[in-house]
């Protein structure tokens, strides 16, 4: 099977959420954490990442199939602050240290050890397309949105992250993955949100929130309870939330579903359902802000791969296990 770096030539497209997939690498207890290169800087952040590439690919690889590796790594939140002020406010910088060390080229540098950089360092060397914002004027999500918009009718699409904001992603050839051996579908939105489509994750988000993102709840509403609630199927308020959400169809000129949805909670006799009117505003605005922004330019940058690099790069990392398969993928023989 060999791994192509042109999208429009695969039949199935692996993306990667690098921000997601490298610091959940990087954070991974217990393996590898004190792996060090002679230069005493870590290492198994980045052998762990080859692992969880190689496993991906086997998983989403059948004979004859040609797979385009995709990377993204861009993370702006300027956009979404400007619309609402508590956007991820409650995340810190990260500091990372800083190292003199001998690159792979013999000269010596100053080098902050920043899992990102390094995984697309790494990355880099195999055939891949990196996605790139111009602009700079969208997230991660952004830019799996819009793949999934061009690419999701024609081509198997597997995205492959921790973050469940891409759930809003989830279709009949989109699948998302934060292990090879853990997909998540349309069951798994049931079971965690309550809805069937993803289209619908904006709209649950701005009436139960996002701790993740420091994004307000309606007053009354958990998510929590919400989610056991539609599970157990229990007849209560919750349980029709639910099912106005899943039975939702937007009208012209509506802007989100929140319109739908606030439309139908005044057909409602609850008064719990009646109640949730008065955050009609509030909640139409984080969902416009939650929303993906798929109309924005997303470069595609075609990288053939360069299994020399890697070759060096594995020496400099001082992984050896395993480093044959590494390079062999990065050759595009993938197996």
């Amino acid at each position: 099977m060999p791994l192509v770096s042109d999208p429009e030539k695969a039949s199935t497209l692996l993306v990667l959420d690098m921000h997601n997939f490298m610091l959940r690498c990087y954070f991974a207890k217990g393996f590898s954490a004190n792996a060090k290169n002679k230069q005493g800087y870590k290492t198994g952040h980045v052998y762990l990442a080859l692992q969880k590439l190689r496993a991906a690919l086997k998983m989403c690889t059948v004979e004859k199939t040609n797979v385009c590796l995709m990377l993204s790594a861009q993370e702006n939140s300027h956009v979404r602050r400007k619309m609402y002020k508590p956007y991820k406010a409650n995340r810190t910088e990260r500091e990372y240290e800083s190292y003199e060390v001998t690159d792979i080229d013999g000269n010596i540098v100053d080098r902050v050890r920043n899992p990102i950089d390094d995984g697309m360092e790494m990355l880099m060397c195999f055939p891949c397309c990196n996605l790139e914002i111009p602009n700079a004027d969208g997230e991660t999500d952004d830019v799996l949105g819009v793949v999934v918009k061009k690419y999701g009718k024609t081509k198997q699409i597997y995205i492959v992250t921790e973050d469940r904001d891409a759930w809003a992603l989830i279709r009949k050839n989109v699948v998302v993955m934060s292990k090879p051996e853990e997909l998540y579908g349309k069951e798994q939105m049931w079971g965690n949100f309550g809805i069937r489509r993803g289209k619908l994750l904006p709209l649950v988000k701005a009436l139960f929130g996002d701790t993740s993102d420091n994004i307000e709840n309606v007053p009354g509403l958990s998510a929590d309870t919400y989610a056991a609630s539609v599970v157990e199927g229990k007849e209560n308020h919750y349980l029709e939330i639910s099912n106005i959400l899943n039975g939702l169809e937007k009208k012209s000129g509506d802007k989100g579903y929140a319109e739908a949805f606030f439309r139908e909670c005044r057909k409602s006799k609850s008064k719990k359902i009646q109640s949730l009117l008065g955050f009609e505003d509030a909640v139409a605005k984080r969902e416009r802000m939650i929303r993906l922004r798929t109309k924005i330019d997303v470069k595609y940058v075609n990288v053939r791969g360069d299994a020399r690099r890697l070759t060096k790069l594995l020496a400099w990392y001082d992984i050896k296990k395993d480093a044959p398969s590494f390079v062999a993928i990065a050759t595009g023989n993938v197996k």
